[in-house]
């Protein structure tokens, strides 16, 4: 009775077969066969946008059988390589040059788009190939997830990095940081990379400069609330602002008294359109 084979090619001796030869079979199907399947890799040079990896009944090595596919070479253009219908785990890096991806598939399918410079875990179920797994309990990356594969490019909300949202997002229990500072020199620096909400108490005639805005194209704006100190009559000046008919405010100058002034950017901190929202707060 003549030798079959599996889906993997692995030789299945007849009843009676191979008479003082089955250990040199035995042999190659466990150290070159299933060793091939559960951790072989094949070494695949692309020259073309297809190509095609097939089995037949030998427990020699071949390329479709193995765990990890290693496309190398330039095919020149977004390649397709077909594999057989059989149920098959691979492991594939897609390390062709030219920035092109590969699709793994069976043929007549859809298959997987693997990146350029990428590896992933794809499962062939015997009709296509489909991603390896969809769901972790958890997952922690060595860097930011760009946006371009779904995340935000940032490791951390705060400093300078930035978040890209979707169209018109909501956002729930929103909050921002108050920068609070009492100020007894005569200069002071408003800088916009800290937050948007200033609590400023003065301890003199204070001039102060916003600092930090981003490039211009990009509004920035911020708020400011001022205080007088217990002594009062106190002044304050705002570089670069721009106000209604050119005048500034007249601030609230008894002891204690608070005012609150908006400002916003949108050109760089060129200049700053400034308004005073409310006066002599209580």
């Amino acid at each position: 009775m003549a030798s079959t084979y599996s889906s993997l090619k692995i030789e299945l001796i007849g009843t009676g077969d191979q008479s003082g030869l089955w250990g040199a079979t035995t042999n190659t199907n466990l150290g070159t066969a299933i060793e091939q399947a559960i951790s072989g890799k094949a070494d695949i040079t692309l020259s073309s946008t297809s190509a095609t990896l097939t089995l037949t009944d030998t427990n020699a090595a071949q390329d479709a059988r193995a765990m990890y596919l290693n496309f190398t070479g330039s095919p020149g253009g977004n390649a397709t390589v077909e594999v057989p219908a059989i149920e098959k785990l691979y492991f594939v890096k897609n390390g062709t040059s030219g920035g092109y991806s590969v699709t793994v598939k069976v043929a007549g399918q859809v298959g997987v788009a693997v990146p350029n410079g990428s590896t992933t875990v794809v499962y062939n179920n015997g009709t296509d190939v489909v991603d390896g797994a969809n769901h972790f309990d958890s997952l922690t990356l060595a860097s930011a997830l760009p946006v371009a594969s779904g995340g935000t490019g940032v490791t951390t909300s705060t400093g300078s990095g930035s978040v890209v949202l979707s169209t018109g997002p909501t956002f729930t229990a929103y909050r921002e940081s108050v920068q609070t500072a009492t100020v007894s020199t005569s200069t002071y620096n408003i800088d916009l990379s800290l937050g948007n909400i200033f609590d400023i108490t003065l301890g003199n005639n204070v001039t102060f400069t916003f600092t930090n805005p981003p490039s211009a194209g990009t509004s920035a704006s911020v708020t400011i609330v001022l205080r007088q100190d217990a002594t009062g009559n106190r002044t304050a000046t705002f570089t670069d602002a721009l106000y209604t008919d050119g005048n500034p405010p007249q601030l609230s100058t008894g002891a204690n008294d608070i005012d609150v002034l908006p400002f916003f950017t949108i050109n760089g901190g060129a200049s700053y359109f400034g308004t005073f929202a409310m006066a002599n707060v209580s």
